[in-house]
């Protein structure tokens, strides 16, 4: 997982770093005063443990990670109607499990195709809300001018196509899970309301003076380095703190090829078919 690290200013990210095989990935988030190994300046780089890494006028060192920290890879090979039997998985599995029990704001990263939307729906079912609702919002299928009305709901009287009023997403989802998509599509005045409304723990809907008390779970899932949006000012600060109360990203399939065989299976089984399946 990648950590943003911070300079002085607690407004900027100012690098993220991960733990790869290799080394520690370095990479500078568009900072204003650089990072630099060894006095050359870096956009993105893997360095040993022990390197010093300048940012500014600080300096830090990577450590190797205490590996007491990070899960063990699980013994099962499924997380629910996920599966995979790779270490990459396996390690998913068993952080997926301690997370679903975490009722906190949680960002499900990794590229299209890779189940994002499958593991926010487990990660829901695992929890402690899994007898409450769970909804699901689409940045990017929403009209923007409706998105609104969809997420936050509307009094009577302002929204032609429900003149008696509407029940938002969010309430929708109280005592159970937002599945948030694609957050950084929502536009500016969505992003201000959301963050609003999750600073706040209360729900206003588009055109009423009351507000009611929040109690959702929002699981955002995202193919987009929200770190970059923030830097490039698409996608507000406090929004991405609501957001981000902790992160998973799933590995891309063609780095865990071992786990191809094990879909295949689970695919032709789900669609009904007897025996095993065809060898490739």
């Amino acid at each position: 997982l990648a950590r943003p690290l911070v300079s002085d200013n607690p407004y900027l990210r100012h690098l993220a770093v991960e733990w790869t095989p290799d080394g520690v990935l370095v990479r500078d988030l568009g900072s204003t005063n650089g990072t630099f190994i060894r006095g050359v300046q870096v956009r993105e780089v893997i360095v040993p443990p022990g390197a010093p890494i300048e940012l500014g006028e600080t300096q830090i060192v990577a450590f190797d990670v205490d590996t007491a920290a990070e899960p063990p890879p699980a013994q099962a090979e499924s997380f629910g109607r996920m599966v995979g039997k790779s270490a990459e998985m396996r390690r998913l599995f068993a952080l997926a499990d301690r997370l679903a029990k975490a009722d906190v704001a949680l960002l499900v990263e990794g590229e299209t195709g890779a189940g994002k939307e499958l593991l926010a729906e487990e990660l829901h079912a695992h929890s402690a809300r899994a007898q409450g609702p769970l909804v699901v919002f689409d940045a990017l299928a929403d009209d923007p001018q409706a998105g609104a009305v969809m997420l936050f709901g509307a009094a009577p009287g302002v929204w032609q196509n429900a003149p008696d009023g509407h029940v938002g997403l969010l309430e929708q989802a109280q005592g159970g899970t937002l599945i948030l998509d694609e957050p950084a599509e929502l536009s500016p005045d969505l992003q201000r309301r959301l963050a609003r409304a999750l600073a706040r723990g209360e729900v206003q809907r588009v055109g009423a003076s009351a507000s009611t008390p929040l109690n959702v779970r929002v699981i955002s899932t995202s193919t987009v380095d929200l770190d970059r949006a923030v830097e490039r000012g698409l996608f507000r600060e406090d929004l991405f703190y609501a957001l981000v109360g902790a992160r998973i990203e799933i590995p891309p399939l063609r780095k865990r090829s071992e786990d191809v065989p094990v879909l295949a299976r689970a695919f032709w089984a789900a669609s009904g078919a007897s025996g095993d399946p065809p060898e490739a």
